[in-house]
């Protein structure tokens, strides 16, 4: 399940499983930031992304892995 908040203005949140689903990704909204690249200032887009899994049915390594390739694609826009 995916909980866009984001579209309506909310940073952050933590998404609560409710059976029956097995996760659940609450995507924040983008926003622009200030980040150290390079060594230099610059601002970049960023948004907050959780994830939260029922670990009785995802395995953690599972779920470890689904976030880092979630997070990859977002950051290289594939």
């Amino acid at each position: 399940t995916v909980s866009n908040l984001g579209a309506m203005g909310i940073e952050s949140g933590t998404p609560i499983v409710n059976s029956p689903q097995s996760a659940i990704v609450f995507v924040g909204m983008l926003k622009d930031v200030p980040v150290v690249h390079d060594g230099q200032i610059v601002i970049r887009p960023q948004l907050g992304l959780s994830v939260s899994f029922d670990h009785r049915v995802v395995d953690g390594m599972t779920a470890a892995q689904f976030t880092s390739a979630l997070k990859q694609r977002l950051e290289n826009g594939g």
